[in-house]
């Protein structure tokens, strides 16, 4: 097999693949395309991807040697018209938005892989882009808020007082965030208060078996009901 790691266009930093994972694949026998500075901007120069054993090549003949084409998203549909019948193209879908763009990979006989379609179970977690990202995201704005609030997260004590901590509250509405943790991590290692609104009843199982943190116990997170009467952040304090 031959695939190929494709730069992303517009403002996207990330790239589908890492040298780290390159070399992975090498040891198994797959033979690894990169297009020209592919991963410049995730602070992957083409010359890592060529000690990790992948040759670099132009976007043009890298969509025709490649029996694969890895992307974070969608290839433009400028360059469907390159791609070849039985082409494997894997990357985030996003089936509702790119309808037009499913039809015409369709029409060409392309294979494609939605990395946001796999079923977000134990069994595949290796592969849960979504719940990755999610504490990415999660991470970052948490950052994003402290620069933005006009008080300290943590509590501070003091010969002078006391500081309280802030409160934060996570309005997700499937509770999804007690599963992965994306948000709740980083707040709490900044010394906030943390609240959430009780978890999707699907989740709700798996908490009970402790499976999965959250929903109050020994996690750090205050699980209310949180009403809209008042504001969504009512009775925090």
């Amino acid at each position: 097999m031959i695939i190929g790691i494709l730069s992303e266009t517009g403002n996207e930093k990330r790239v589908a693949m890492l040298p780290g994972e390159v070399a992975t694949l090498r040891k198994l026998g797959v033979e690894i395309f990169v297009e020209n500075n592919a991963g410049v901007k995730a602070f992957a120069s083409d010359k890592d991807y060529q000690a990790a054993g992948a040759s670099v090549s132009s976007r043009k003949d890298l969509i025709l040697k490649c029996g694969m084409l890895l992307s974070v998203n969608l290839i433009p549909e400028t360059d469907l018209g390159m791609c070849k019948n039985g082409q494997v193209l894997c990357s985030v879908l996003n089936p509702a938005e790119n309808s037009k763009w499913l039809e015409l990979a369709r029409q060409k006989g392309l294979t494609v892989l939605g990395l946001d379609l796999i079923p977000r179970i134990t069994r595949a977690q290796a592969m849960d882009i979504l719940s990755s990202m999610g504490t990415v995201s999660g991470y970052r704005a948490v950052l994003h808020a402290a620069s933005l609030l006009p008080r300290f997260f943590p509590m501070f004590m003091s010969a002078a007082g006391t500081i309280k901590p802030a409160h934060v509250l996570d309005p997700g509405k499937f509770g999804f965030l007690h599963k992965s943790g994306g948000f709740f991590m980083p707040t709490r290692a900044v010394g906030v208060v943390e609240h959430a609104r009780p978890p999707d009843p699907v989740v709700e199982p798996e908490l009970a078996l402790g499976l999965v943190g959250g929903g109050g116990g020994d996690s750090g997170i205050f699980v209310r009901k949180v009403g809209v009467a008042g504001g969504l952040g009512a009775g925090l304090g």
